[in-house]
């Protein structure tokens, strides 16, 4: 019998979660380091230093992280259900 237990359908992050991703990337923001205390605050900063390129570059690359989770997860749902088919007719 296959099982799906290695198959995980994964949760596709807004691009508000995305750009918190990025920024978590980042050691400092216009020359001030990024700490625990300021991280809050500093994000803001960041945001505020993106041009406009900056943004449409990540918008973009969000919608290619997009398309990828979403389409990682639809060749798993393909796979669970071959795997179902394929148990439903060795049962058989």
């Amino acid at each position: 019998m296959i099982t799906n237990k290695n198959i995980l359908m994964t949760k596709i992050n807004t691009f508000e979660e995305f750009l918190q991703d990025k920024f978590n990337d980042l050691r400092e923001v216009g020359g001030m380091p990024i700490t625990k205390d300021n991280c809050e605050d500093m994000i803001d900063v960041w945001l505020q230093y993106l041009d406009v390129q900056e943004l449409i570059d990540l918008g973009e690359k969000y919608g290619k992280y997009v398309a990828h989770e979403t389409l990682s997860n639809l060749g798993d749902e393909i796979n669970v259900k071959i795997i179902k088919a394929h148990n439903e007719l060795e049962n058989e």
